[in-house]
């Protein structure tokens, strides 16, 4: 019978938190000492999403079925033109016919410089990615892969810097 993954987390922090700090354990002896009932590569598994989620997820308060973002160490390190470039794609704005307003909290005199190369601007002042604009976002999902999967440093990827991915402009566009 398969265990809940809730109750196998809720399990495992339970167990963590009853351990002495600064003393290393190991998967088979924390299962020994714990109450922790699954198999020792389970466990890992488990420890290393854990892990994963305490260095690149953002703090979140989920209420019900709302969720809110409260801090993310990475989505404050994107230039204003990435969190554009990123909403769009949200948006599905990713053409004419399903362009989108500008959201409120966006600067548009951050991003105006990059109307008709990264993204378009309609007659009705709506916007939709191009193709350059696309590939940045290819770009920061493709980094961020690489980022969580190869477990490295947030600073190693955004080079301590806002606008990292969009170095890969010409400077005329990724200046503006």
């Amino acid at each position: 019978m398969k265990k809940d993954p809730f109750d196998i987390i809720i399990s495992i922090i339970y167990s963590l938190n009853l351990l002495e700090e600064n003393r290393e354990y190991n998967i088979n002896e924390l299962k020994s000492i714990t109450v922790l009932d699954r198999h020792w590569l389970t466990i890992q598994k488990y420890l290393k999403i854990i892990e994963k989620i305490q260095k690149y997820c953002p703090n979140i308060e989920f209420d019900d079925s709302k969720l809110i973002i409260n801090d993310s160490k990475i989505y404050k390190r994107f230039s204003e033109k990435e969190k554009f470039i990123i909403y769009l794609f949200n948006q599905g704005a990713l053409n004419s016919e399903n362009a989108v307003p500008i959201h409120d909290d966006i600067d548009f005199s951050e991003i105006s410089g990059s109307i008709n190369y990264l993204y378009n601007k309609t007659e009705d002042n709506r916007f939709y990615l191009k193709e350059s604009g696309l590939n940045i976002y290819r770009l920061i999902k493709q980094n961020l892969s690489d980022l969580i999967f190869n477990d490295k440093k947030i600073d190693d990827v955004f080079e301590n810097n806002k606008g990292s991915f969009l170095q890969h402009l010409p400077k005329s566009v990724s200046q503006s």
